[in-house]
C-alpha cells in the first residue's frame, strides 16, 4: 500500500484532524489522486513525523486524521547556512532544492553586482514562496524532519552587516586567488558558506568580504565550476567534514 508524504507546520496530537494547505491539495488531491482511507505520513518541519489517515480529499480540501507520533528528532547539532548569489534561470532553484536535501539549515539568496536580477516586491514574494515550496518538497523527498529557514533576498552589504554569532564561520569561495586555504581546511561546526555568481565576485565585493573578516577559501584549485555545482560541492564537503 502506498503511503503519501504530507507537510503541515503544526504540532498535532493523536486524534486531531489537520487541514492541509492549497499546495498540498494541488499536489496530492489533484495530481496524485489521494483518496479517503489512504495512509499518509505527516511531517511538520520541526522535527516530528506522524502516521495519519486521509479523512477528506477533493480539489478544495484535504484533511488527515493523526494516529500517532512516528519520529521525534532534535534540531540539527550544526549550522550550515548557504548564502548564494542569485543566478538566472531554473538552475538556481534546483540547486537550492538539492542543498536542502543534503542538509543545510539556512538558505540566504544574495543580490550581486555581476548578475542583475530585478525582482519587484510582488515577484520577490512569489519567488520566496516558490523556494519555500521547493524546500518542503525536498524535505519530503529525503525524509528529513527539520525544514531549513529560507530568508528574504538581500544585498551582500546587507548580509555582511547582519554579522552573525561569534561561533559562525563565514567562508567565501573565491576562484583562482593565490595564498588562500582550501575549504576543507577551514570548515567548522557552524558555517556560512558564501557562493558567488557566474563570473565570480566583483573587486568591490571581494573588498567587502575582506573588510568584514570573512575567510576566503578555494574549492577545486585550477578548475572553475558553475555556481550551482560549486554550491552543492561545498555543502557536501561541509557535511562530510562534520560526519
Amino acid at each position: 500500500m502506498r503511503i503519501y508524504r504530507c507537510y503541515h507546520a503544526s504540532s498535532p496530537k493523536p486524534g486531531d484532524v489537520v487541514a492541509l494547505d492549497d499546495n498540498e491539495i494541488q499536489h496530492l488531491a489533484a495530481a496524485r489522486r489521494i483518496r479517503p482511507g489512504d495512509k499518509a505520513t505527516l511531517i511538520n518541519g520541526m522535527g516530528a513525523e506522524f502516521a495519519a489517515t486521509v479523512a477528506e480529499s477533493h480539489r478544495r480540501a484535504l484533511t488527515l486524521q493523526v494516529e500517532k507520533v512516528v519520529r521525534q528528532d532534535s534540531a540539527p547539532p550544526y549550522t550550515l547556512r548557504l548564502a548564494a548569489a542569485i543566478t538566472k534561470g531554473p538552475d538556481f532553484d534546483d540547486m537550492m532544492q538539492r542543498a536542502v536535501e543534503l542538509g543545510i539549515t539556512h538558505f540566504q539568496p544574495l543580490f550581486s553586482e555581476r548578475v542583475a536580477v530585478e525582482l519587484d516586491p510582488f515577484k520577490t514574494e512569489k519567488r520566496i514562496e516558490r523556494w519555500k515550496r521547493l524546500a518542503v518538497e525536498a524535505l519530503k523527498q529525503c525524509e528529513r524532519l527539520w525544514l531549513p529557514k529560507v530568508h528574504h533576498p538581500i544585498t551582500i552589504a546587507e548580509f555582511l552587516a547582519l554579522g552573525g554569532s561569534n561561533e559562525e564561520h563565514r567562508i567565501v569561495l573565491h576562484e583562482r586567488r593565490d595564498g588562500i586555504p582550501r575549504l576543507l581546511d577551514v570548515l567548522a561546526s557552524r558555517n556560512s558558506i558564501i557562493i558567488g555568481p557566474e563570473g565570480g565576485w566583483s573587486p568591490q565585493e571581494s573588498e567587502l568580504f575582506v573588510a568584514s573578516d570573512c575567510q576566503l577559501a578555494s574549492l577545486t584549485g585550477e578548475s572553475i565550476l558553475r555556481a550551482e555545482t560549486a554550491a552543492l560541492m561545498a555543502v557536501s564537503l561541509a557535511l562530510a567534514k562534520r560526519a
